[in-house]
C-alpha cells in the first residue's frame, strides 16, 4: 500500500491512504501492531521545571542544534549528509533529559517530529513511512540510555542507523548515557556515528541558585540563607537541590541533617543499611 496520509485512530496515528493530511507536529513513540502495522503514538511532552539555564553546556547544544537546522543549504553545497549525532554523558541529575525536552520543544515549535527510539527495525519502518508523506520534515531521533539499548543486542542494526544506512536526511541522533565507559569504540570514537561528545556535569553555583529561585516563593526568599544554600549544594544534582529545598522548607527538617543525608546519597547503600533513616532527628 502507498501511504499518503494519516488517520487518527483513538488518539494514535496510522499512516494510510486517506483521512487527514499531515501528521501533527510531536514527540512519538512508534509501534508495530500486529494486523494494523505501524502505529504512531503522542507522548505528552513533561514542561514541569523546564529551565534554561544560561551559559551552560545544555545551552550550548541547543543552540548547535538550532545553528544545524539552518544551515542545510551548506551542508548541500559540500554533498555533506545532512544528519547530526550527539552523545550528552553525565551523572544522573545533571540535566541531560533537561537539554532533551528544551531540544524536542525547539524541534517541534518547528513543525518536527520527535521518534523515542525502541527498535531499529521500527524506526527504520517509521522513518521509511514519514518521508513518503513529509519528505523535508525535520526529526529528532531519542535515544535515552543508549548503553541499555545497545546491551539489548541491536549494535549492529544501530550502527547502520547511525551511519546513514537509512533515510537519516534532515535528523539528528541525541542520545544519552550515564556511563559513557560502557559504550565500544564505535560509538564513542566515530564522529560520523555521533559528532559530539558532550559532557553534561552536575549544575554550576549559578544554575542552582537559579533553580532555587525559581522554585521558591518569595517569602521564602526572604527567610532563607541563599547563599548558604547555593554554597552547601555544591556537587548535587537538581534533584538533590529540590529535596533539600522541600525537606527544609516544605516539611521543615533539619537543615545540617538534610545536607548531610543528601551527601550521603552518594555513597552506594549496603543491604544493612535501611536507606538513611538510621540517624534521628533530620524531622525533629
Amino acid at each position: 500500500m502507498t501511504v499518503t496520509q494519516w488517520r487518527d485512530q483513538d488518539g494514535a496515528y496510522i499512516a494510510v491512504g486517506e483521512t487527514i493530511d499531515e501528521l501533527p507536529s510531536g514527540i512519538y513513540d512508534v509501534a508495530m501492531v500486529p494486523q494494523v502495522g505501524l502505529v504512531w503514538i503522542p507522548l505528552e511532552a513533561r514542561n514541569d521545571e523546564l529551565l534554561r539555564f544560561e551559559d551552560s553546556v545544555s545551552a550550548r547544544v541547543v543552540d548547535e542544534i538550532r545553528l544545524f537546522w539552518e544551515q542545510e543549504e551548506a551542508f548541500r553545497r559540500y554533498k555533506l549528509p545532512y544528519k547530526r549525532g550527539i552523545l550528552l554523558h553525565g551523572p544522573p541529575g545533571s540535566g541531560k533529559s533537561s537539554t532533551l525536552r528544551i531540544i524536542c520543544d525547539d524541534v517541534v515549535d518547528r513543525g518536527g517530529y520527535v521518534i523515542q527510539f525502541t527498535k531499529p527495525s521500527v524506526l527504520v519502518s517509521a522513518v521509511r513511512q514519514l518521508r513518503q508523506i513529509h519528505r523535508n520534515a525535520e526529526v529528532v531521533v531519542l535515544m535515552e540510555d543508549v548503553d541499555a539499548i545497545l546491551d539489548r543486542g541491536d549494535e549492529s542494526s544501530v550502527l547502520n542507523l547511525l551511519d546513514g544506512a537509512e533515510q537519516v536526511d534532515r535528523m539528528v541522533f541525541l542520545a544519552t548515557t550515564n556511563y559513557p565507559e560502557k559504550l565500544g569504540e564505535r560509538i564513542r570514537n566515530r564522529p560520523s556515528r555521533f559528532d559530539r561528545r558532550v559532557l553534561v556535569s552536575h549544575p554550576t553555583s549559578a544554575m542552582r541558585e537559579q533553580y532555587l529561585r525559581a522554585i521558591a516563593l518569595p517569602a521564602d526568599l526572604e527567610r532563607m540563607d541563599l547563599e548558604r544554600y547555593v554554597k552547601d549544594s555544591d556537587g548535587m544534582s537538581l534533584a538533590h537541590v529540590k529535596e533539600l529545598f522541600i525537606a527544609t522548607h516544605v516539611l521543615r527538617a533539619d537543615y545540617d541533617t538534610t545536607v548531610a543525608d543528601l551527601r550521603g546519597m552518594a555513597v552506594r547503600p549496603t543491604s544493612t543499611e535501611d536507606g538513611g533513616f538510621e540517624r534521628p532527628g533530620r524531622y525533629a
